[in-house]
């Protein structure tokens, strides 16, 4: 009997441990739980604070690199050094908050295996099993110390786990951007084939909650016309380049190119059969040849007539001088801004686009370019040309002259006429410095 007692008691005493070993796992992985949950939460907020300045530090580096020559000729390298400096003690904060964030977990979790290894040894030393198969209390005490750092690895792991979906998911939300609408009518080839543009009434504004950037615009471009737009910074000029090109969805108002309502073609055809040199030109990498003709569309006669229109061809001037085979590295960086601007008025001339825009091509060019540019522009006899002017005598010849203020159309007329009627024009002409030339090219 005594034997028989002293057995059951044994027995409940390994049930009382047995429950007590569940409750002490469920309770360590209940707090490893709540650990991970606010360990995570932290770490989703340093990353974002990470993100901020490692795009910062890139962007500077690209910039830098890209305008070094620049930065060393203005002596602005320590202001250079000084951003960079900046931003790279932005990451280091970042960086510092996820490592205490980091070393936070790694001690709570070594709390908790504390915990979970000294309950299960003092379980397995009250449990008759473990008297029975000593075997079975070494391996469960060795899993009980490895415990805080599986742990630690599995939440460390799933918290970057997490970090990488979040990044997956903003690339994966590009997919839901609003596109434009790809769809119209298909013209003609040929279109536009006069150039003939026709404006009514035209209202663009870049938001609801921001006031109109265009004002009931009314003008009428002729075939084969060349119209110069001036007026102050801000004034509009630009945005009316780009609702011709649909860039900007007009509120009000209509566009017609040859009679066809722009908003009614496909984009594909308005954009591809309109020749437009932006400010800022763009060339790929490659070689003259494969930026003036990317599809072998022209013979090597056509690509060698337009490099001598626009004067960088072998016949013209040494420093400006440009073969077919010359390289081109990606976005022009190896030709002066004056040689892409060039490249890009070839590349017009040769798709012979009927209506060629210009938005502010000679703004940024030395007066060899800016000659060159305005030869090309007075040879063009049959296309319309629209250009948006910085200089006054780039358009001081031009068959009509649009000045524009505050997003309305303030004065329009032939370049004489606005001149003699001493408005906006005149008192622009006036007030430049090479004046006593406009005024002589105007009265020519």
């Amino acid at each position: 009997m005594a034997v028989h007692g002293g057995r059951t008691e044994l027995t409940l005493i390994s049930l009382n441990v047995s429950w007590y070993t569940g409750f002490l796992v469920i309770g360590g992985l209940y707090a490893s739980w709540t650990i991970g949950r606010l360990y995570n939460k932290a770490r989703k907020i340093v990353q974002r604070a990470d993100r901020a300045p490692t795009s910062k530090i890139l962007g500077l580096a690209t910039s830098t690199a890209t305008g070094l020559a620049t930065i060393r000729a203005f002596g602005s390298t320590a202001a250079y050094m000084e951003q960079m400096h900046n931003h790279v003690d932005d990451l280091s904060k970042a960086r510092r908050y996820f490592w205490i964030a980091n070393r936070w977990l790694g001690l709570q979790m070594s709390l908790v295996g504390i915990m979970f290894g000294v309950g299960t040894g003092a379980s397995l030393l009250l449990s008759e099993s473990a008297t029975l198969n000593p075997s079975i209390f070494g391996f469960a005490l060795t899993f009980s110390m490895r415990f805080s750092s599986v742990v630690f690895k599995a939440i460390n792991g799933f918290g970057a786990f997490e970090t990488a979906a979040i990044t997956a998911d903003a690339i994966a939300a590009f997919q839901y951007l609003e596109t434009e609408d790809q769809g119209g009518i298909e013209t003609a080839s040929n279109w536009p084939s006069t150039g003939r543009i026709e404006i009514n009434g035209l209202t663009v504004r870049y938001s609801d909650a921001q006031p109109p950037v265009l004002n009931n615009i009314d003008l009428t471009v002729a075939p084969g016309q060349r119209v110069g737009i001036v007026g102050r910074t801000g004034a509009g000029k630009s945005t009316l380049l780009l609702a011709l090109l649909r860039m900007m969805e007009p509120e009000k108002g209509t566009i017609a190119i040859d009679g066809i309502d722009v908003s009614k073609v496909r984009l594909h055809d308005l954009r591809r059969n309109i020749g437009y040199i932006p400010q800022n030109p763009a060339l790929f990498s490659g070689t003259v040849r494969s930026n003036l003709d990317s599809f072998d569309q022209y013979s090597e006669d056509q690509l060698e007539h337009a490099l001598q229109q626009v004067m960088l061809g072998a016949k013209a001037d040494s420093s400006t001088t440009l073969n077919l085979d010359s390289v081109v590295v990606a976005g022009g960086d190896n030709v002066s801004h004056g040689q892409r601007q060039l490249l890009c008025l070839a590349r017009m001339l040769l798709r012979k686009h009927k209506l060629i825009i210009l938005d502010e091509a000679t703004s940024a060019v030395d007066d060899f370019t800016d000659e060159a540019i305005q030869a090309v522009i007075h040879a063009v006899s049959e296309q319309t040309l629209v250009v948006v002017a910085h200089r006054l005598k780039t358009i001081a010849s031009f068959d009509k002259i649009v000045v524009m203020d505050h997003g309305s159309i303030a004065e329009q007329g032939s370049p004489q006429d606005l001149f003699e009627a001493g408005g906006m024009f005149y008192r622009m002409v006036m007030s430049s410095e090479d004046s006593s030339e406009l005024i002589a090219r105007i009265r020519k």
